[in-house]
């Protein structure tokens, strides 16, 4: 309850007539989907959202976030860390195409077999 009194009151006193930056580290495919949405929203203001790639590695991922060099990581996963918050945001189903009657790739592809 305290993590949400203090959002709603950070919100309350947000002014987008003054300028910020936030930086959000992203991956590719989140980057598709909301650079274009933040391109055209007229309701920033001033306030600028900068995306960067998001690190392959966990550690530098969690450490730009400690540190405060970041604001924001939306990334594929599960963070086991318990000083930062975990929101599932958006859901996706995966596709995989292979060629008929490949060698390897018989009828059913299992998750494990995908990440083989």
């Amino acid at each position: 309850m305290a993590n949400m009194q203090n959002a709603l009151g950070n919100l309350q006193n947000f002014d987008t007539n003054l300028h910020r930056v936030f930086h959000v580290l992203v991956n590719e495919l989140i980057l598709m989907h909301l650079q274009p949405k933040v391109e055209a929203d007229a309701n920033l203001g001033n306030v600028s959202i900068q995306f960067s790639m998001t690190p392959s590695n966990e550690e530098e991922l969690l450490n730009l976030l400690s540190l405060q060099k970041s604001d924001l990581a939306i990334d594929v996963g599960k963070v086991r860390e318990s000083s930062f918050q975990l929101q599932a945001i958006y859901e996706d189903k995966m596709a995989m195409v292979a060629r008929k009657n490949h060698s390897r790739i018989k009828n059913v592809v299992s998750e494990i077999d995908y990440y083989r």
